[in-house]
């Protein structure tokens, strides 16, 4: 697990059994209307005075040979163009904490670089999502950063569930060299009606590293980071977000694939989907599938609570959820490759002492009307006998291990062992994020009405 801070210098990684990375606790203004959370840049002594938005050439090549959808080289990452989401911009907004719509926003690479181990040049830094020329998400009305750069901690001004959010929220990245990875926002048309044609792309370029700067179990990492106040109460989270994965992840498999959404506790507790694509998920190590679980960390002893691996092909008929306890897989699952889909992804670590966790899954293109219309595909809840390996029984199911509160949630990343080298990179693209920190008034996939 990494925990990584903007002015400490290199982050510090503990390997727990798979691919560690770091988590963020989201934070959000509960009863704050949006238009009055006010981002800005931060102060740009503390920055690298040659960084920009950036667009790379990688991605480009990817789109040209078929490797990515369609989209305008005409725009350039800065640019106000692109269609907005009619249905995002209609529907109330109470309790939004962040909207990503890419529309307004441009990249500031190259932020607070960092050197980390025996490394002779920066291999860590930041790449900032900025509101252009301080306005806001012409989508969702909300400012970027919601916590810019201000060299000092707490940094502010907002965090998810109240208060003051210890650092500012920003992609982190992480490799011996910092092109090992490429970030952009692009023009995408080939987005379902009412999604957002701008979205940020995120490229693997160079092959994954397990050892940046020399350092043992550094793993190379390109994160988006929400910080939480670490001191407000806190309660439920909903993410949501419209995914495009490069159709050829088969062959690249086996891999893990940190891409969708995480939080972890200062001890490492993490509630957690990825995709995966080994033998020990039961479908095959060429088969990428989604993996909900529930681990921790506490006295570097890694312990897992939960990890299911959801079908692809059942059930063909929705589950109904009954007591949800401890639930599971509600309809089959399958990652959709070559086509926008989206992810919905909800949890709270505590209610009256219980845990739960949803997912939904929206494909809009499938030949499946339950997949096209949206359908919740894991919905679990409460304490339950678990046994990771057969030899370390567990209990804990989706309570929480402890009291200590969530420190960061990560929405989106690119964190993975993936196959990939610079001839023939890896690239997914990301749109209409949302942190949530209660069920939207509308728009949200239906889901358990005790889950809140």
């Amino acid at each position: 697990m990494l925990h990584n801070h903007p002015d400490d210098g290199a982050p510090s990684v503990v390997l727990s059994g798979r691919i560690a990375c770091t988590l963020v606790a989201c934070a959000s203004l509960v009863g704050c209307p949006i238009d009055d959370l006010i981002g800005g840049k931060g102060d740009a002594s503390f920055e690298n005075a040659d960084s920009g938005h950036t667009r790379d050439a990688a991605s480009s090549d990817a789109a040209r040979d078929g490797r990515g959808p369609t989209r305008d080289a005409g725009h350039d990452a800065g640019s106000k163009s692109g269609d907005a989401a009619p249905e995002a911009a209609a529907r109330s907004l109470a309790g939004l904490f962040d909207g990503k719509s890419f529309q307004g926003l441009e990249l500031q690479d190259g932020r607070r670089l960092y050197t980390n181990g025996d490394a002779s040049a920066p291999n860590g830094g930041y790449c900032d999502i900025v509101s252009i020329d301080g306005g806001v998400d012409l989508v969702y009305g909300n400012s970027e950063p919601r916590s810019p750069y201000s060299g000092q901690r707490p940094n502010g001004p907002f965090a998810l569930w109240g208060g003051s959010a210890y650092d500012p929220d920003s992609i982190q990245t992480n490799s011996n060299n910092l092109q090992d990875f490429t970030r952009s926002i692009v023009t995408d048309i080939s987005v379902p009606p009412g999604v957002s044609t701008r979205a940020m792309e995120m490229t693997f370029v160079a092959p994954n590293e397990s050892a940046v700067g020399g350092v043992a179990g550094d793993l190379s990492l390109n994160s988006f980071q929400f910080f939480t106040d670490g001191s407000s109460p806190q309660g439920m989270l909903y993410t949501s977000r419209w995914i495009w994965l490069q159709p050829d992840m088969p062959a690249r498999a086996p891999f893990e694939f940190y891409g969708v959404a995480s939080q972890t506790t200062d001890i490492g507790e993490t509630f957690e989907l990825v995709i995966t694509a080994s033998s020990n998920t039961g479908f095959g190590d060429t088969t990428p599938v989604w993996q909900v679980s529930h681990s921790a960390d506490p006295s570097r002893a890694y312990r897992v609570f939960v990890e299911d691996s959801l079908s692809p092909s059942l059930p063909t008929t929705p589950l109904d959820g009954g007591t949800l306890s401890p639930g599971g897989q509600r309809y089959r699952a399958p990652v959709p490759l070559g086509e926008w889909f989206r992810i919905e992804l909800a949890w709270n670590r505590n209610v009256g002492g219980n845990g739960w966790i949803w997912m939904a899954l929206t494909v809009p293109s499938s030949s499946d009307p339950v997949l096209a219309a949206g359908v919740t595909v894991y919905a679990a809840s409460g304490a339950f006998p678990f046994n990771y390996n057969g030899a370390d029984p567990e209990t804990k199911g989706w309570n929480a291990y402890n009291a200590d509160l969530i420190d960061t949630v990560i929405p989106f990343e690119a964190i993975s062992d993936i196959t990939r080298s610079s001839s023939s990179p890896y690239a997914q693209r990301l749109t209409n994020i949302e942190v949530w920190t209660q069920w939207p008034s509308s728009g949200a996939t239906a889901h358990p009405p005790q889950f809140n």
